[in-house]
């Protein structure tokens, strides 16, 4: 099972490399980093931000009727600009599992958007674990009560910068009940997170 990391072009190109070097570094499952190639839509000029539910349309149309077969690796659009639901709710990401697309907005997760001084490091911590936090939702894992697991639920930024790089081992465990191929012949150390090393580091 591979992923492929979809990269907006208004998103930081910078940053897109180490995105994915962080997130596989958390999650040893093969990723593969592309620009775009979805056609966008749900865009509000007015309001600047994209229709959510529109974007995962298009992710999804993309995955299975614009090819000649069915891409069947999941994937993660990174976009730069704002997420909102159709109530009007601003949102980090959001993922539907059933047909294995996800989408993460940058927009508020920058230091910028807050009034805080740039950091690109944190950025790209921030990136790598809400991805993460989608792509956990497509292998079948759902929110976790561990405020430092990358499965907890982040209602506000604070919450997002609370969480630890790594998943809990309870989220672990499922993840490896319910994927064993991805285990299968891989040292312990080597798991879905290098778990106990993302922790203490």
């Amino acid at each position: 099972m591979d992923i492929h990391i979809f990269w907006d072009k208004r998103a930081s190109a910078g940053l897109a490399l180490r995105v994915q070097r962080r997130m596989q570094q958390i999650l040893n499952i093969p990723m593969h980093l592309d620009d775009n190639p979805i056609r966008m839509t749900g865009y509000s000029a007015i309001a600047q931000y994209y229709d959510a539910h529109a974007v995962l349309d298009a992710l999804y149309h993309y995955k299975y009727h614009k090819q000649n077969h069915v891409i069947t690796e999941l994937i993660l659009l990174v976009l730069w600009d704002d997420l909102r639901t159709r109530t009007g709710a601003h949102l980090f990401g959001i993922s539907r599992e059933r047909v294995g697309v996800s989408v993460v907005s940058g927009a508020r997760l920058t230091n910028e958007f807050w009034g805080l001084p740039a950091d690109d490091n944190l950025l790209v911590e921030r990136i790598a674990r809400e991805g993460l936090h989608e792509i956990g939702h497509l292998l079948g894992l759902a929110h976790c009560s561990d405020a430092s697991c990358i499965m907890s639920n982040p209602l506000c930024f604070d919450d997002l910068d609370a969480k630890h790089s790594w998943f809990c081992h309870t989220c672990t465990q499922k993840h490896k009940r319910l994927h064993p191929h991805i285990y299968a012949g891989a040292p312990e150390q080597s798991n879905v997170n290098n778990l106990m090393l993302q922790r203490i580091q």
